[in-house]
């Protein structure tokens, strides 16, 4: 607990001194890296903060063109998901953002998790039902069109997801 509130607190100081830079260029390049890590894995404290400093972050992409909702959504991170959702002020580009493979939101959880978030779950029958929860807590952003559209492989949603 001691640790969190310490952590929270560099990052905060973190932040107050990427604002005062005076270079306007400043916030992609220092907030970029972390904000899409953070996003990677599932530490919502600093996508939030970072989103209340530079709301345009939540635009960045990594190095494959994937934002902070589509690298929450491939990486499992619920909390940032989350956030992300409820923020809502991009919520009609995430309904139809498509991947440089066709691949819209519902094929990239369609995708097995990270090793790691596989290892944290017991049996294969609670993995399933973790999974397809997850799809459907997707399904509720996408446009139902997505359902069926395939990528540039052909593939459904559903078909990735079955693979």
């Amino acid at each position: 607990m001691k640790e969190q509130k310490a952590a929270k607190e560099v990052l905060k100081m973190v932040c107050y001194e990427i604002d005062k830079l005076e270079f306007p260029d400043a916030h992609p390049r220092y907030y970029t890296r972390p904000i899409l890590e953070a996003a990677c894995q599932d530490i919502y404290e600093v996508v939030d903060e970072i989103l209340m400093r530079s709301p345009e972050a939540v635009r960045y992409k990594d190095e494959s063109g994937y934002d902070v909702i589509q690298l929450a959504v491939i990486h499992r991170s619920e909390k940032v998901y989350n956030l992300i959702y409820t923020i809502g002020e991009r919520k009609s580009v995430y309904r139809m953002i498509e991947d440089s493979s066709k691949n819209n939101m519902l094929h990239l959880v369609g995708r097995l998790p990270p090793l790691q978030k596989l290892r944290h779950r017991t049996g294969p029958a609670l993995q399933l039902q973790r999974e397809l929860h997850w799809r459907q807590e997707v399904e509720k952003l996408v446009f139902p069109s997505c359902t069926t559209k395939e990528n540039i492989f052909k593939e459904t949603p559903d078909k990735v997801f079955r693979r």
